[in-house]
């Protein structure tokens, strides 16, 4: 029984592999649309916010306001884009875009340095960006931090240690380059997408040529029809993989900390899912435009909005919390950021694992039955 089960399937895979060859321009951007989906996201996607235009109003200008502008000045956060003398003209910068940020030094600010009293000082943010303005509001904040360590430090005439010493490291990812975290997640959205779409089309195009009665009228369980026809693109699939890993190693220099091989057995049940899961959709579409419309709404937008990918999912309504676990990419870009930028092992992504295993053994089940179900249909 084993050896008749693998001979039905190579069959079957052997056709749709001679079919898949022919068709030259579907191969081609099979292999080079991840790539190009990967570069482009992977460089133009980024949480990091640099270079923000900066406006100063100084109305002190002593030494110590200057220093003031010098440590904004000398952090890579900020690009100082003018040094105005009125109001009118700091808010005539936000008005046009020119200033994100602006910050009013008072008059009596070295003064009330000097003794030793609260010097405040002002910033004004664009909200109309809330993402940079946030995000902004956390770089001066710790800008401010550090000048004030100085200027105790300088109070104290370097005698006398400051009460507390905060030390901060971050881990897996210290130099907190957002590119670390979105390009493993990338891969797991564009292999879910990619995968699906190759899939969709198998067992439609068979409805539309009129060959699906003649494929089932052979001695063949349809649970073999589904999985000849995946392994051709199981192996795209693979390619696609190791394109993928040495793009985000090498282009985007990602580093890879933990296990490939279980990086491959995570990518490679993923693979096999969520081409069941196309095969699927291309059972019960029977035909392939729709079929592809279908693939394409069922993994690019769980795949992006309920995987963790880019919104954090404990911040998600509960309910869609629970939705969440339906969606196997989840799985995937917890297991690809932990082997990527943690190092870590099986023992602590077996979970995971076994979800994954679960999803892909179900749909490939669910997507066998539904072929009988649409001949039976068929022949009403």
């Amino acid at each position: 029984m084993g050896a008749d089960f693998i001979r039905r399937v190579a069959a079957i895979a052997h056709i749709e592999t001679l079919l898949v060859i022919r068709d030259k321009r579907s191969l081609g951007l099979a292999f080079i649309l991840p790539l190009l989906l990967l570069i482009l996201f992977g460089s133009s996607l980024s949480y990091d916010v640099k270079n923000i235009p900066l406006a100063i109003l100084d109305q002190d200008r002593t030494p110590a306001s200057r220093a003031l502008i010098a440590a904004f000045q000398g952090s890579p956060y900020y690009h100082i884009v003018a040094i105005r003398k009125g109001y009118p003209d700091l808010i005539r910068d936000l008005d046009r875009g020119k200033a994100i940020v602006v910050m009013i030094i008072p008059p009596d600010f070295a003064k009330r340095l000097s003794r030793d009293q609260e010097a405040r000082v002002q910033f004004i943010l664009d909200g109309t960006d809330s993402t940079t303005a946030g995000i902004s509001l956390g770089y001066i904040q710790g800008i401010m931090e550090r000048h004030n360590r100085t200027l105790r430090r300088e109070a104290a005439q370097r005698s006398a240690e400051l009460p507390l010493d905060l030390a901060v490291r971050v881990w897996f990812n210290p130099e907190m380059e957002s590119r670390n975290f979105i390009v493993p997640g990338l891969i797991a959205v564009i292999l879910m997408i990619i995968a699906a779409l190759l899939t969709s089309l198998t067992l439609a195009r068979e409805w539309e040529s009129g060959t699906m009665e003649t494929l089932l009228s052979l001695p063949l369980r349809p649970i073999e029809v589904v999985i000849g026809k995946i392994c051709p693109y199981f192996a795209i699939g693979m390619i696609n993989i190791t394109i993928l890993l040495l793009t985000s190693r090498f282009i985007f220099q990602i580093p890879i900390r933990g296990s490939i091989p279980l990086l491959y057995l995570f990518a490679s049940i993923f693979t096999i899912g969520v081409m069941g899961l196309g095969a699927f959709i291309s059972g019960a579409a029977k035909r392939q435009i729709l079929a592809t419309q279908l693939a394409i709404i069922t993994t690019m937008l769980p795949a992006i909005l309920l995987s963790g990918f880019i919104f954090p999912i404990h911040n998600m309504p509960l309910i869609l919390q629970g939705v969440s676990y339906l969606v196997p990419a989840r799985y995937l870009i917890r297991a690809i950021k932990g082997i990527f930028l943690k190092g870590i092992g099986l023992s602590v992504l077996y979970p995971p694992l076994i979800l994954l295993a679960a999803f892909a053994c179900f749909i490939v089940w669910l997507a066998a039955r539904q072929v009988p179900r649409q001949i039976k249909e068929r022949k009403r």
